[in-house]
């Protein structure tokens, strides 16, 4: 999965997460943005589960870091949230720096590239998919020759990005500063 501007939802803290909602849904009342927080916060335990959790891969661009979602005092637990469960061996991020530029040569929106596993023969459960998420809506890619070009893209901006290490220091300094 590729951020570049906000932190993913599996990955939100409740407060983060409304404080984006109440700005999308300015209508809702605050049961709704209430309900929706909740449902984003339990598809999360996919994973945190004892059983079979997910495996994740998140390359979040510095901006998603910097840019101010709700208060100070939200982004640094939502940045700490993020090198918490970055230690789980199911969970790996990674900061692309400001430093590393377009590594692919030109901007590339948000995507996740969805993987279903494979059966007990070792065979793909079912093929993957890459998901485009939009303001008008979401695309979902199914042709080999995409999934292969945003693989493509995903190993560029992972090689450009700091280590797992390093990307769990930089959300800890981060926290820190916005915690002053």
């Amino acid at each position: 999965m590729f951020r570049p501007n906000l932190v993913p939802g599996i990955l939100q803290t409740p407060d983060y997460s409304r404080a984006l909602d109440r700005i999308y849904f300015p209508d809702d009342t605050d049961q709704e943005l209430d309900r929706r927080v909740q449902l984003r916060i339990k598809r999360q335990a996919v994973i945190t589960r004892r059983v079979r959790p997910i495996t994740l891969k998140v390359i979040l661009q510095e901006a998603a870091l910097r840019t101010l979602v709700g208060s100070r005092k939200t982004m640094a637990a939502q940045h700490r949230h993020i090198a918490d469960i970055s230690t789980r061996d199911n969970v790996e991020v990674r900061i692309l720096p400001f430093a590393a530029g377009f590594p692919v040569g030109l901007y590339v929106g948000p995507y996740v590239i969805l993987d279903f596993g494979f059966d007990s023969k070792g065979e793909k459960v079912a093929p993957s998919v890459v998901f485009l998420e939009g303001y008008a809506g979401d695309m979902y890619l199914e042709r080999a020759q995409d999934e292969r070009m945003y693989r493509k893209a995903f190993a560029a901006t992972e090689s450009a990005a700091l280590d797992p290490v390093q990307s769990r220091h930089l959300l800890r300094q981060v926290a820190r500063e916005l915690a002053v």
